[in-house]
């Protein structure tokens, strides 16, 4: 009886063989045996979540073995049962995962062993898992991609350590060679329908330029905004991962400033030719409208007046709306600034009206600063009085960044 019980409850926990109901018992004992060598036994008995008087059933045995794998340190695990009067001893046999020894990488010439180090975050001692191992491939392959080495590959292995139950884990890197960009289409989707190709259009002649007809920005004029470029003879043309999602943030943000303020990369994508040594970028922008300012609306400013605000923030209803309501809050919260408002605080709020955006701003202009106290220090040569001559700001005066 006493080993087909056991034999029901590693069929149940290992195998996950449904089989009969087990007739409910109680846990009268846990025990935890195998060689713990980083893991303490309080915490196995914490996760497994069973304990003396428990009830013991096919369920809560089977989410027991899912939490010590969760741990993600455990190489086996198994539950055994032994019946005893008052029901059933249970015997929980783990084997740890080894623990890692040390960390070295092969073939990597062109980044820091200081960089790939930190991509992992791995550190000597802790227990180590091969899907550990796997992710440290594509944390690797994922910074040589930042740096342009986009056919760059990588191979994890481990040998035995100088102790028992420990590794050395070694990197097998393959750099490639940097790719060069071969060309960038820019897809240019306009709000009329019309679509704009960068690859269909003519090239430039540098004896006759052409003058960009259509609405909207030239296409010309936006790959000319990014770091990364074609290659030519006169430059490598080289592919970094970093740049290139700052590059897309530039067109955006030059988008906006023409007053296309809902412009958005609808797809990019960067693929290889069948010789994967030359790359290409394809980058899609849905334009959307441009919008122009409408009408703008004040509250709650009584320092300045509403004309006086439209004025340093130079707005004028019809001018294209190349700021968005936070940018031009901040610019409003500057003014205020100036004055030693350092508390003031400026809501936007934007209505979309056709192709005009209306602004509204709710102020709270709160109360100026007062300067407490002026120190100096550091003068070794002049006097402290011969200082305070010059300086026109006295104790008790409101502060302003622009007198």
């Amino acid at each position: 009886m006493k080993k087909n019980f056991r034999t029901i409850l590693f069929a149940i926990v290992s195998v996950g063989l449904m089989g009969n109901a087990v007739e409910a018992q109680k846990v009268v004992s846990i025990e935890v045996q195998g060689k713990l060598r980083k893991v303490a036994k309080s915490l196995i008995l914490t996760t497994v979540g069973l304990e003396p008087g428990v009830e013991l059933s096919q369920e809560n045995v089977q989410q027991a073995v899912r939490d010590l794998q969760g741990l993600n340190v455990f190489e086996d695990i198994q539950i055994w049962g032994d019946p005893v009067s008052e029901g059933i001893n249970l015997i929980i046999m783990v084997e740890e995962y080894p623990a890692l020894e040390g960390l070295q990488f092969k073939g990597q010439k062109n980044l820091k062993e200081k960089d790939l180090k930190e991509a992992l975050s791995l550190v000597t001692g802790q227990v180590i898992a091969p899907r550990d191992v796997v992710r440290g491939e594509q944390k690797i392959l994922d910074l040589y991609r930042e740096k342009g080495y986009l056919r760059a590959e990588v191979k994890g292995q481990t040998f035995a350590g100088a102790e028992e139950g420990e590794v050395f884990l070694q990197y097998d890197i393959d750099e490639g060679s940097k790719v060069q960009i071969k060309q960038i289409r820019l897809i240019q989707h306009r709000a009329d329908g019309t679509v704009i190709d960068s690859r269909e259009l003519p090239a430039r002649s540098p004896r006759r330029p052409q003058k960009w007809d259509g609405q909207g920005p030239e296409p010309r004029r936006l790959v000319s905004l990014m770091e990364t470029e074609e290659k030519r003879w006169w430059r490598k043309g080289e592919f970094n991962g970093d740049t290139y999602e700052e590059d897309k943030q530039k067109l955006l943000a030059y988008y906006r400033s023409l007053g296309f303020q809902q412009a958005a990369i609808v797809r990019d994508s960067v693929y290889y030719d069948s010789t994967r040594r030359h790359l290409f970028i394809d980058v899609e922008i849905d334009e959307g409208l441009q919008y122009r300012l409408g009408e703008v609306a004040w509250e709650g400013n009584e320092l300045f007046g509403s004309d006086e605000l439209v004025e340093k923030l130079e707005l004028q209803e019809g001018m294209v709306y190349g700021r968005s309501g936070p940018e031009l809050a901040d610019l409003a919260r500057f003014v205020y600034y100036e004055k030693g408002y350092l508390d003031t605080r400026v809501v936007p709020q934007e209505t979309i009206r056709n192709d005009s955006i209306d602004v509204s701003f709710q102020v709270f202009e709160g109360q100026p600063w007062t300067i407490r106290k002026v120190e100096i220090a550091g003068n070794t040569k002049t006097r402290e009085k011969v200082i305070r001559r010059e300086i026109e700001l006295r104790p008790g005066d409101i502060y302003q960044q622009n007198p």
